[in-house]
């Protein structure tokens, strides 16, 4: 029967940012003595009411998460070194498309390319004024993928003359919202962590 050494750590950190609760807990094997697992909780306070995680990482490069704002994994077995170090290194679309590397619909960028494409057209002349406000309201319709498709159809803008794409064209696809959610929120505070941990903080 494997045995395990278990040490666990509950702190509060005062100076984090977040006011965030972190526990830890470590795991050694002795057929690996210099194998370890650890898991972190990450809670809100009452300073910062938003968000929960767990997330696991080993050092072997696992990455586990469960949270609010999804569950996700990813694991980088060419890794060496402390696999702490790499981890705050990484960037905010890097690590979000590792984690959730299927594009989704983001009605956000493509309202914001049809209203880039509108002003386009109005400059060049090729719809006047009124036309141009209609069809920058109707673009608040785009709440989706299906309704993407309808504003085409009800839709009469020309093809743009600056990115030559069609009205059809113009519908943007990236990584989840909740994935960047995630980052946004939660990883920076992870972070935080495992710098205090290594000793940058």
């Amino acid at each position: 029967m494997m045995a395990e050494t278990r040490t666990a750590a509950h702190a509060f950190h005062a100076g984090y940012e977040a006011g965030y609760a972190a526990s830890k807990r470590e795991l050694l094997t002795p057929q690996e003595s210099n194998y370890w697992i650890r898991r972190y909780n990450l809670r809100p306070t009452d300073r910062k009411p938003f968000g929960w995680a767990i997330i696991v990482i080993d050092s072997k490069g696992l990455l586990s998460i469960f949270s609010d704002f999804g569950n996700y994994s990813h694991h980088w077995p060419s890794e060496s070194g402390d696999f702490r170090e790499f981890l705050i290194q990484l960037e905010r679309d890097y690590l979000c498309g590792k984690l959730a590397p299927d594009r989704c619909f983001r009605e956000d960028l493509t309202i914001s390319r049809v209203r880039d494409a509108i002003c386009s057209i109005r400059r060049a002349q090729m719809i006047d004024k009124f036309q141009a406000q209609e069809e920058w309201q109707l673009a608040e319709s785009i709440d989706g993928q299906e309704s993407f498709k309808d504003w085409v159809e009800r839709s009469n803008l020309p093809r743009c003359p600056e990115s030559g794409m069609e009205r059809w064209e113009l519908s943007c696809y990236g990584i989840a919202p909740r994935a960047l959610a995630f980052h946004d929120r939660v990883w920076s505070y992870f972070t935080n962590i495992l710098k205090q941990e290594l000793g940058y903080a």
